[in-house]
């Protein structure tokens, strides 16, 4: 018998950075997980795929023009730090909304 249990490390949604244009003083929800339907922003699906996970928040100081991370391994989090070039999340499975 195989029991469920919450992913200790997120899906991928994505295998590129997403380039975002954000409002300075605006705050800024980061998913972290990868199930969010609004990449890269938190939706609250964390809450019932992977509890363990919340969200990032950050609050740019003036509007800009970012690059945050997609695969969600950066080690720089919310921005994107070129993990997504490594072995490891190339040969990794996207993960895809399953509608059943």
């Amino acid at each position: 018998m195989k029991f469920s249990t919450f992913p200790p490390e997120p899906v991928i949604p994505c295998k590129k950075p997403f380039k975002v244009d954000v409002v300075g003083g605006k705050r800024y929800s980061w998913c972290t997980c990868g199930y969010s339907k609004k990449q890269p922003f938190c939706d609250g699906s964390h809450k019932l795929k992977a509890q363990t996970f919340k969200p990032i928040r950050f609050l740019p100081d003036k509007d800009a023009t970012m690059y945050l991370c997609g695969c969600k391994f950066t080690n720089n989090p919310p921005y994107c730090d070129g993990t997504h070039k490594q072995d490891f999340i190339i040969s990794a499975p996207l993960y895809e909304e399953n509608d059943s």
